[in-house]
């Protein structure tokens, strides 16, 4: 570590990390890290500016460390588990031990190399603060998916150090404070950050849409374009003459989806499903949460003090494949969950519940025909929550308990109070927290919670 003057700042490490869950050949790896940092403000042809600008720091810093988390603690070995099989030898059940799983003799280290740059100010008497930073993340030589085989290997690929990874990122956190006099104060933060993951190397003979390949953005989903709901049997085979939906579903009528013939070849499908052959497929959007802010809001009148903490994402997809929760009557007959929304579905004249024509959902079928994946039920998990209230009253100077009591806090918290949400059904922050047998969804939503207290100090 080296500082100056509180001026420029240097730090240098270098570590070296050994592990037994690599082959001896390649189990030891050597990671460098640094960062400097210049405070400009601290220099002396800064003096004319310094009442405005108090305090102006560029920092860099380049880092590399190294991950151990493969799969196995050892996957190098050949690894043979018995089973009790369905072998039967003079009488008894045999014990079976199947052939070994292919291993790797190659793997090593993961490198998480890291690059960022950032600056730090306070201007006007440090009333108003912030920082920014640019970072970008690269993992190097990744344990990715194993590399697609023929069927005719006749067992798994074992993984490897194949696969590339990149992110780039950004944060911003700027704060206001001030003081009107003695007895009013405020203040207002915000941060906002965001990123972006691309696969930038990958060994991908199929290059398939729903696994990795080179230059694929991390949470992209593909699906079908949605024409609308046929309102009726004849509309269906009208849209049926010019684009066939037989590689999907079957049994086709009025109340079900149609779906687009995107490359113009008379049917719907995902043709191979790799890059050079997707069919219809499509990007329809991505689930990588982008744009995560929160910002707080405080103010104190003598000794009344008030603090609200909002949070939310600027833009998110998600699609609920499989969800018995978020397709409720449409999906399969089993785990239903049903609620209000759910009676948003088509139905022809004189039905129980009257007519629904342009209705949300489908028609209900126990099959897979209405719940594509497609953009007309891609959901916008994008929100604003009121994450926190609080309140305080804090005991006055120079009132009669004072002398008993050092300091004294009476205040009121209230968590979760609103949500704005355009997402269905769905708590915004429960999304992709819980993958159940049965689908997404099966998650209790944030509690709206209330409490009162009491700080004393004697």
């Amino acid at each position: 570590n080296y500082n100056f003057a509180d001026r420029y700042m240097l730090e240098a490490n270098l570590r070296g990390d050994g592990a037994s869950r690599f082959p001896t050949n390649q189990r030891w790896g050597v990671f460098p890290s640094f960062s400097a940092g210049w405070n400009i403000a601290q220099e002396p042809f800064w003096e004319p500016w310094r009442r405005v600008v108090e305090y102006l720091k560029f920092r860099g810093s380049y880092g590399e460390l190294g991950n151990q988390n493969t799969t196995s603690y050892y996957p190098y070995y050949q690894q043979m588990s018995s089973t009790a099989g369905s072998l039967v030898i003079g009488g008894s059940q045999a014990t079976v031990l199947p052939m070994y799983d292919p291993y790797s003799t190659s793997l090593t280290w993961e490198r998480i190399v890291n690059v960022g740059a950032g600056v730090d100010w306070g201007l006007l008497r440090n009333r108003l603060t912030g920082s920014f930073d640019w970072y970008q993340r690269t993992t190097k030589d990744m344990v990715g998916p194993a590399q697609a085989l023929s069927a005719v290997y006749g067992a798994d690929a074992p993984s490897t150090n194949n696969a590339e990874l990149r992110t780039r990122g950004w944060e911003l956190e700027i704060a206001w404070r001030d003081r009107i006099n003695k007895d009013f104060s405020y203040g207002v933060a915000f941060s906002i950050s965001d990123y972006k993951t691309v696969i930038t190397k990958y060994d991908s003979p199929d290059d398939a849409v729903s696994g990795w390949y080179e230059g694929k953005t991390y949470g992209d989903i593909w699906g079908y374009h949605v024409l609308g709901i046929a309102k009726s049997d004849a509309e269906m085979y009208e849209h049926l003459a010019k684009a066939s939906q037989s590689s999907i579903g079957s049994n086709w009528g009025g109340g079900d989806v149609m779906y687009a013939d995107l490359n113009g070849d008379g049917k719907v499908d995902e043709g191979s499903g790799t890059l050079d052959d997707h069919g219809d497929l499509y990007v329809i959007g991505n689930s990588t949460p982008r744009y995560s802010y929160s910002f707080t809001l405080e103010a104190q009148w003598k000794w009344i003090d008030i603090r609200a903490f909002f949070q939310g994402v600027g833009k998110r997809d998600v699609f609920f494949k499989n969800s018995a929760t978020f397709w409720g009557f449409g999906g399969a007959q089993w785990q239903r969950s049903l609620y209000y929304d759910h009676l948003d579905y088509f139905r022809y004249a004189g039905a129980e519940l009257g007519a629904n024509l342009d209705s949300y959902y489908g028609r209900l079928r126990y099959d897979s025909n209405n719940i594509q994946v497609s953009d007309r039920y891609l959901q916008n998990a994008a929100y604003l929550r009121l994450k926190n209230l609080q309140i305080g009253f804090n005991l006055p100077e120079g009132t009669k308990f004072a002398k008993y009591i050092r300091k004294a806090r009476l205040y009121f918290s209230a968590e979760n109070l609103f949500t704005i949400t355009g997402l269905r059904i769905y708590d915004p922050e429960a999304v992709g927290s819980s993958d159940s047998e049965w689908g997404p969804g099966k998650t209790y939503p944030q509690y709206r919670t209330f409490s009162v207290g009491l700080d004393l100090t004697f």
